[in-house]
Parts: structure tokens; C-alpha cells; sequence
């Protein structure tokens, strides 16, 4: 391998949101460099519509969908897909990323894109999954997939036989690679990673796709590239998903950029600042009814105590619970009530393919034994809006089963069978079973 410095000035920003719009707006300018369609994106361009999974766009829409990995020995689970069909014929360039699913710059990156790019301005196709590895980002698992232990960007082109994320492979070198024309991987710096941004470049010996994929990660724009020779040849052991592009003839390139898990300092302040002017639209809004009103906010019970989920994350919910108790003070005058509702683990569809897992995994981390539902969000939004909470203001309902009362200290510190346990609710103050003696009375 070698390092190509680029001899122009412009810098990708070193991490985070800066890093994201930087992978955004390269992507832009690779779509216009592209270069002409394939036989088989003119093919393509023929249909009046563009199906991956089950999104279907129509010519010049957005179509949003899954890809389904099929259960095996493991669960089976699905990635979500963007399809944005260009008003005009053009070439079909795929965009991935979250392989490693605390990546989070480039999972944030992608997502930017699907509103950025407008179908009606695109000549060709864009297929964009801003997450593969979905058990690693909800289970904050840097590398590895936590179902099956292995790195999702290391069995390409995948085994439908396999562990789960040999059968996921498959399913994007199935319904992704081969249906491309030209392909990006992008990555994020895990979490214990701090890297500068950076690309790698395949030099495959083909030279009209060397050119083209060369043109493409020039025009990405990062100032550092690695030039790698080194990738194995052969299609049916290409490991890497970028590699698995370019044997297959299609000229890819992978881009990193970010770090270490924070996504940027800024992010806590431009949710908050959200939901700050969020508020001061509806509190503008009743004042000009004068008929009070109600405004419910959502922070999160990953806000309320600390290792519940990403730190900006964590920071930005927080910061919502204590706007809404200021907020309630200040237009309570106006008779305007201003809560918010903190959920816990809620089972959604972003549990995966197998609701039961899912359920059974979300359990076990609150002492209530069943799992929260979106209806159980609901139904507390529904009551706080009411005239029945007419007298609740400034409060963050918390609906987590108890999660964030149960501090974990006895698991973790193993004091099973201590005065911790023995003692409270169900036992004695002494922790030590009652004894009832009968007491003869006397004159």
C-alpha cells in the first residue's frame, strides 16, 4: 500500500456532522462524475421504475424499504433501503454504510443524503443503505456483529448457509452489488478509533475502471487516499464489500471519515436548539388563541442516567428534560402546560426480523418483565394532553419498566443473598425471617 497526497488545498472536516456533510457533498460531485451508463443501467433505465428489496421507486420518486436477511442457524433481520429513481437515464451508484454500526458519522451521512439528493434532479439511479449492521448499533458493539461475533465487512460475497452476517453479505452482493454500476462504502472511525479522513482506492489493473474509480475518489475530495493492490482477486473470495464491487467489473472506492464514536460536539446543541424553537413556534401559536394549550416534548431515559446510549445522544435528551421544566415555567401564565415523556427500550421495528428476541432482549434490561410498546408511549401522550393532567406541567414522564429506577449496583458489584436482597418489600427491616411467639398476659 501507499499514500497518495492530492495536491489541492480543500480538507474533509476531521470528525462528526462536519465529516458527514463532507461525504455528502463529495457524493454529490461523484454522481455528476460518474461517468456514462452501463449496458445494463441502460437496461435499467428502460423500467419506469427501479426496485431493491421491497422499495420500489417510480421514475423521478423516493421509495423506502427493506432488504430481508432470512432466518438461519441465527436470526434474520432487515437493512434498510433508500432507492431514489432519477427523473433521466443514468448509471446506478450504490452507497452503503454502518457496516460497523458505531460508525456513526457515516450511518448520519447517508441518512443526510436521502433528503438531500432530489430524485427529480438525477440523471440514473441512487441506492443508499445508511445502516448494514443494525445488531452492533443497537447493542453499541464496535467491529463486530454481537449475533454472530464476526466483522461484517470481512465475508464478502457472503453464504446464504451461514451465520448471520455471511447471509446478510449475500444479500447485498444479491440485491446491491449486482445490480450497481458503481459503488461507496462508507465508514466512520469506531469507537476506539481516531482517524483522519481518508479513502481507499483498488487498483485492479483494469485500466477503464481503474480510470473511473480513480476519477470518483479524486473527486470525493478527501486529501489522503490509499492505494491498495493488494485486495484479493478473485469474486468469490473478494472479503471486503468495496473489493466485492470492483472484481465484480464495477469501479468503487471506500471513504473514512470520523471518530471515536461522538458524532460532534454540535450535535447536543442543534437538537436542542430543535426543540427550543419547536417550542417558541407553539407557544407563539396558543398565545395568539388565548386558549392555553399543551406541548409534549420527548427526551429519552438514556438522558436521565449515564451508559444508556451514545453520549450526544445521551447529552441532547437531557438537555430536552430541562428546557421542558423551564419552558413550563415561563408560559404556565398563559395557562400552557409543557411536559415530556422519557421512553425506555420500546419494541419497534427497528428490533429486527424476530419480535420475540427482540422482546426477550429488551426485558431483561428493566426489573418490569414484559417489554414497553409504542401504544404504551401513546396512551401517556394521550393522557398528558388531556384535561385529567390538567394540573401536571414542567415533568418528564419517564416509561421505561422501571429501568432507570434500577441502578444495577447489586448485579454488578454480585451481592446476591446480602442485606441488598434480603431486605426491603418482601423481607424484614433485619432482613432475617419473622419469628411470631405468643405472649401469655399476666394480671
Amino acid at each position: 500500500m501507499q499514500t497518495l497526497r492530492l495536491a489541492f488545498t480543500k480538507r474533509a472536516a476531521r470528525s462528526g456532522r462536519a465529516a458527514a456533510r463532507a461525504a455528502a457533498a463529495g457524493l454529490v460531485i461523484v454522481i455528476a462524475l460518474a461517468g456514462p451508463p452501463a449496458r445494463a443501467t441502460a437496461q435499467q433505465d428502460a423500467r419506469t421504475s427501479f426496485t431493491v428489496g421491497t422499495a420500489t421507486a417510480q421514475r423521478g420518486q423516493r421509495a423506502y424499504g427493506v432488504l430481508k436477511v432470512p432466518a438461519g442457524s441465527d436470526a434474520g433481520y432487515d437493512i434498510p433501503v433508500v432507492v431514489l429513481h432519477g427523473a433521466r437515464p443514468g448509471p446506478v451508484l450504490a452507497v452503503l454504510a454502518g457496516a460497523h454500526g458505531t460508525e456513526y458519522a457515516s450511518i448520519i451521512a447517508v441518512e443526510q443524503l436521502i433528503d438531500a439528493v432530489k430524485p427529480a434532479d438525477l440523471a440514473g439511479t441512487l441506492i443508499l443503505v445508511p445502516i448494514v449492521n443494525l445488531p452492533s448499533f443497537e447493542r453499541i458493539v464496535p467491529h463486530l456483529n454481537p449475533v454472530d461475533n464476526k466483522n461484517m465487512n470481512r465475508f464478502y460475497p457472503g453464504n446464504p448457509a451461514g451465520t448471520q452476517t455471511e447471509r446478510a453479505s449475500a444479500v447485498i452482493t444479491k440485491d446491491i452489488i449486482d445490480r450497481c454500476d458503481h459503488l461507496i462504502d462508507f465508514h466512520g472511525g469506531d469507537l476506539d478509533e481516531n482517524l483522519r479522513p481518508y479513502s481507499y482506492w483498488t487498483v485492479t489493473g483494469n485500466k477503464a475502471q481503474d480510470d473511473a474509480s480513480r476519477a470518483m475518489v479524486l473527486a470525493f475530495g478527501l486529501d489522503h487516499i490509499i492505494v491498495s493492490s493488494d485486495r484479493p482477486k478473485d469474486p468469490a473470495a473478494s472479503r471486503f464489500l468495496e473489493n466485492t464491487a470492483s472484481t465484480r467489473g464495477k469501479p468503487s472506492f471506500t471513504a473514512e471519515a470520523g471518530r471515536s464514536g461522538p458524532v460532534d460536539p454540535s450535535d447536543a446543541a442543534v437538537l436542542v436548539k430543535g426543540v427550543f424553537l419547536g417550542l417558541k413556534h407553539a407557544v407563539r401559536q396558543f398565545k395568539a388563541q388565548a386558549t392555553g394549550g399543551v406541548i409534549l416534548n420527548t427526551s429519552s431515559a438514556s438522558g436521565l442516567v449515564g451508559g444508556a446510549g451514545p453520549r450526544p445522544y445521551s447529552v441532547a435528551k437531557a438537555a430536552v428534560a430541562h428546557l421542558t421544566t423551564v419552558a413550563a415555567v415561563d408560559v404556565a401564565p398563559y395557562r400552557i402546560r409543557v411536559n415530556a415523556i422519557a421512553p425506555g427500550a420500546i419494541l419497534t421495528e427497528i428490533g429486527g426480523q424476530d419480535p420475540v428476541a427482540a422482546a426477550e432482549r429488551l426485558s431483561k434490561g428493566q426489573p418490569w418483565p414484559d417489554h414497553g410498546m409504542p401504544s404504551d408511549i401513546a396512551s401517556t401522550a394521550v393522557f398528558l394532553a388531556s384535561d385529567e393532567a390538567r394540573f401536571i406541567t414542567g415533568q418528564t414522564i419517564v416509561v421505561d419498566g422501571g429501568a432507570t429506577s434500577d441502578s444495577g449496583m447489586e448485579a454488578r458489584l454480585q451481592r446476591a443473598g446480602s442485606w441488598a436482597t434480603i431486605t426491603g418489600m418482601h423481607h424484614g427491616t433485619t432482613g432475617k425471617k419473622a419469628t411470631l411467639r405468643r405472649l401469655d398476659r399476666q394480671n
